[in-house]
């Protein structure tokens, strides 16, 4: 049977061919493919995540130095400035104005200043009642924290403000005060304050400076 005769024949019993579907597999990706993407990225998230958090602590150690160094800085010029100012280290306040028993040692300091006026202005008290500032460590359980306190000589009117145990630095480690004669009619204070950063794993910082008194008594 040639074409022809096929094709007639196929129109006769009505038959008709169905065309096939000729499917595409389009490509995809492979489990072992996902599997290592997924490895890739996991080591990637690792190393970015080691890097942030390596400076990430370097800033915080860097961050807690440079607020330390500052405190005591800060510190350190507060009571250099008021030493050069007072009248001279005392080992005791006198009974007109007890200035709360402390005396000079060690690690505290006891200055004596005059009185200030109405207007602001130092006198010299003919009563012999100066008023004093002192520097310490403060009492447990704060004993970590270097405090100044004022105790101005009230009975005489002087204008001094009164200042408990205002906090100029903390975490200290270690204050200490030397207090040395010098040339007459000057005296040299040395002071040495350490104080470790709020992270303890830093390096204590320590500062220490000399300090000549000018208007020593």
């Amino acid at each position: 049977m040639n074409e022809k005769e096929r094709f007639q024949s196929i129109q006769v019993t009505g038959y008709r061919l169905q065309a096939r579907r000729v499917t595409r597999f389009l490509p995809g990706i492979t489990l072992v493919e996902l599997v290592t993407s997924i490895a890739i990225l996991g080591v990637l998230s690792l190393m970015i995540g080691s890097v942030y958090l390596a400076h990430f602590r370097l800033f915080s150690s860097q961050s807690a130095s440079i607020d330390t160094s500052a405190q005591n800085k800060i510190a350190i010029e507060e009571i250099s400035n008021q030493i050069r100012e007072s009248n001279g280290v005392v080992d005791s306040c006198l009974a007109q104005n007890p200035c709360g028993g402390h005396q000079s040692g060690n690690s505290k300091l006891v200055l004596q200043l005059w009185p200030l006026n109405a207007s602001g202005a130092p006198f010299d008290p003919t009563t012999n009642a100066p008023d004093y500032i002192v520097y310490r460590l403060n009492d447990p359980p704060n004993n970590n924290n270097f405090v100044k306190t004022v105790y101005p000589n009230l009975t005489i009117g002087s204008t001094r403000k009164v200042l408990t145990n205002k906090i100029l630095a903390s975490n200290v480690q270690t204050l200490s005060f030397l207090y040395v004669p010098a040339v007459p009619g000057t005296s040299e204070v040395t002071v040495t304050l350490t104080t470790q950063p709020k992270n303890s794993k830093e390096t204590p910082f320590t500062q220490t400076v000399k300090v000549y008194l000018r208007n020593k008594i």
